[in-house]
């Protein structure tokens, strides 16, 4: 329906995190220059910390993408496994083959591609969600190494409450593993205007449909500038707009929209930071 009606060629606005969207932001701009610049220093014991649809996802996979055929990658979205069944987890994600011990089949195959000078990163999603035992588990992967460097670089995705954990006494050992603890920060309102311009363009609609000014500060105020509040809200919009018959979306459209999301407006004072 969205499709015919804006003469899209594809969902500008899914909930999928499809790289062909990536927006590089001001703030996914800087994480994945730091994170590019402590991979190639092989310091990966990475934390990129950010509220709920931030976009940690699709940077993490946007970054695999940009890897070269040289770099061996791993992601595993939440992971609620422990010990054994976790190890056996990674091994899937590389294609190692099943054993008793697979521990020492992920040591032989990490030290196999070091000899190569591949190397070999682990991503965590939703990483907060990580019991002790498995987080104990991580920090004893990212112990193996040979003479010259670090075998495996692992970089931990989560909501906030993963800085807190990571914090606490009992996890002294896993955070003191942790080189570097990033943040992705939800999207001023100059850039939600850019976000929402980006995917129409990417979706080949921008001759066909356009929000006004008054709608992109109505979603930027209920969507607090973060990407999957954004999406969820201007798909709401689009699929008002077909009703309407209108492919002008404006504050009137954004608010019926709204009345099917359980969303509330962010305090004035928070707002007009954001406009700046």
């Amino acid at each position: 329906m969205l499709s015919k009606f804006y003469n899209f060629s594809t969902d500008p606005f899914s909930e999928t995190p499809n790289t062909y969207f990536y927006f590089s932001s001001n703030t996914h701009q800087n994480t994945l220059a730091q994170l590019t610049e402590l991979l190639e220093q092989g310091r990966g014991f990475i934390s990129i910390t950010g509220e709920v649809g931030t976009g940690k996802s699709m940077l993490a996979r946007y970054i695999i993408k940009q890897f070269k055929s040289d770099v061996n990658t791993a992601f595993l979205y939440w992971p609620n496994l422990e010990g054994k069944e976790l190890i056996a987890a990674i091994n899937r994600e590389l294609n190692i083959p099943s054993s008793d011990d697979e521990f020492n089949m992920l040591e032989r195959f990490l030290l196999a591609n070091a000899a190569e000078n591949r190397q070999t990163i682990l991503f965590i999603d939703e990483a907060q969600s990580l019991s002790l035992k498995s987080l104990e588990t991580i920090r004893q992967i990212s112990n193996l190494e040979c003479e010259t460097k670090k075998l495996i670089q692992i970089i931990l995705l989560g909501q906030p409450e993963l800085t807190t954990i990571l914090a606490r006494p009992d996890m002294r050992q896993v955070n003191q593993r942790i080189s570097k603890n990033l943040t992705l920060s939800p999207l001023p309102f100059h850039e939600v205007e850019m976000y929402i311009k980006h995917r129409i363009e990417l979706a080949r609609g921008s001759n066909f449909v356009r929000f006004d000014y008054k709608a992109t500060k109505m979603i930027y105020n209920y969507s607090r500038g973060i990407p999957r509040l954004i999406n969820l809200i201007c798909k709401t919009a689009l699929l008002c707009g077909v009703k309407e018959q209108t492919r002008i979306i404006t504050d009137k459209i954004v608010k019926i929209a709204l009345k099917d999301t359980n969303l509330a407006p962010i305090p004035k004072s928070r707002f007009f930071i954001g406009l700046r």
